[in-house]
């Protein structure tokens, strides 16, 4: 193994741990400390808590055949609203799934269910994750030293686990961190090191009583029968003297222990898609049963004998194969957008361009249209003012040469009531005879000499 902190040794199967449900750990030297329970006592905040379990004060009394009715108007009232879930569990308590932080404070006030004393905590189990990180300095610190260390990383819980090497257990930096959140961060860090966290998957739990998975004896319901785990009989394992084994779980020529057992399989590959996708126990084993159960054959096949021998499909192969097809869709959906981004950023510029060349045809044919309007169209007369003969050609004398009197061209208007300022000044620069004639002046002025 590499000097890598991200480096990580294979992945563990589950907890050292002894038939009392604790577990002896070794300090640096390798010398045993007390043994510690499964289970680690610590305190989750209600503000990362996600889970609160509600269980009868007085012994006998259960809420598990209680009127599902009355519980959801209890806890509804004491919330205030409406919570996510509500599960009766096989001890008679209720595990109930909060929607936000301040719910969890409110539960924990609950101290009366109808006519039965409660009391609502906030479980361990539920409400933190594990992550198993690597680090070979890790080796040489206590426990305690490495939870005040993480501590302000949303650790509640370190558990080193150790080897046996040269008959001598010891620690190699191998450690399960418990985080007092839903899911486990991608990374912590070791001082100024980060190191990657991996999720920690459980060992199946399988009965000693029973043989089944998913339970312990403690909570087995054959109270009064025994399953033997090496040729599945009816009695206890221990007085079992057979030397033929038969799997109680899948039938196989092993004991129940066996790493090799089909039934061993599902079960962990149920642990690793819960841990993965983050769902409950239930959905992951039937998620993984459904893709892991054998093709039936029909009854004319069956007769006929043209059955194809059956097999167990491989799970990981499946699930792992519905992940590509799933990457594959993603993947072209994203190729898709990209295609249609690039084609409306195409269309975009051919519109503009467009548009800029229909405003430069019609900036073109404005032009044209007022240069030609101001050659043939007449200048109009002020407000006021008297209208302008214009003539093509005209001699000093006033006489119009002969042939260029139909050029000439008269604007015929209505004379303005007032006299305009400027009119004045206009008649100045009008032929002689061209010029009004006031009243008053008619006598005073005498007609022009001819020539």
């Amino acid at each position: 193994m590499d000097d890598s902190p991200t480096s990580l040794p294979p992945p563990q199967g589950g907890r050292l741990t002894t038939k009392d449900q604790t577990r002896t750990m070794a300090d640096s030297n390798g010398t045993p400390t007390a043994d510690r329970q499964r289970q680690p006592d610590v305190k989750i905040p209600p503000m990362n808590a996600r889970y609160v379990n509600i269980r009868c004060v007085d012994e006998g009394q259960s809420l598990k055949n209680f009127n599902p009715f009355i519980v959801k108007k209890v806890l509804d009232g004491q919330v205030g609203g409406s919570l996510a879930a509500a599960n009766k569990l096989r001890d008679g308590s209720i595990l109930v799934k909060v929607l936000k932080a301040s719910q969890v404070k409110d539960l924990l006030k609950l101290t009366q269910i109808h006519n039965f004393k409660v009391k609502a905590t906030i479980p361990v189990g539920p409400n933190t994750c594990k992550g198993v990180i690597f680090h070979r300095d890790l080796a040489a610190l206590d426990e305690a030293e490495i939870l005040e260390g993480m501590k302000d990383q949303g650790v509640v819980d370190v558990q080193s686990m150790t080897r046996m090497r040269e008959n001598k257990r010891e620690k190699f930096g191998l450690c399960f961190l418990t985080f007092a959140s839903a899911q486990i961060p991608e990374t912590v860090k070791i001082g100024y090191e980060i190191v990657h966290v991996r999720p920690y998957i459980q060992k199946p739990m399988r009965c000693f009583r029973c043989q089944k998975f998913g339970h312990t004896a403690l909570r087995c319901f054959n109270k009064d029968s025994f399953t033997c785990g090496k040729c599945a009989g009816r009695h206890e394992t221990e007085l079992c003297s057979e030397t033929v084994f038969r799997c109680a779980n899948c039938g196989g020529p092993h004991q129940a222990s066996a790493g090799d057992c089909r039934s061993l399989k599902v079960e962990t590959e149920a642990m690793a898609y819960m841990r993965a996708h983050n769902v409950s126990y239930g959905e992951a084993k039937r998620k993984v049963e459904g893709v892991n159960q054998t093709p039936t054959v029909s009854y004319a096949a069956a007769m006929t004998g043209t059955t194809a021998p059956v097999t167990t499909t491989n799970v990981n192969v499946a699930i792992q194969a519905k992940d590509n097809e799933i990457k594959d869709l993603k993947d072209t959906v994203n190729k898709l957008t990209l295609l249609v981004e690039s084609l409306t950023k195409k269309l975009e510029v051919v519109e503009s361009t467009q548009q800029k060349k229909h405003h430069k045809a019609d900036d073109t044919v404005s032009a044209s249209k007022s240069h030609v309007l101001a050659q043939v169209t007449p200048m109009k007369p002020t407000s006021g003012s008297r209208p302008v003969r214009r003539e093509t050609s005209r001699s000093r004398t006033g006489s119009v040469p002969h042939g260029e009197e139909q050029a000439m061209e008269t604007t015929v208007a209505k004379p303005a009531r007032g006299r305009s300022p400027g009119s004045a000044e206009e008649e100045e620069g009008l032929p002689s005879q061209h010029k009004k004639v006031r009243p008053d002046e008619q006598g005073s002025k005498k007609p022009p000499k001819q020539r």
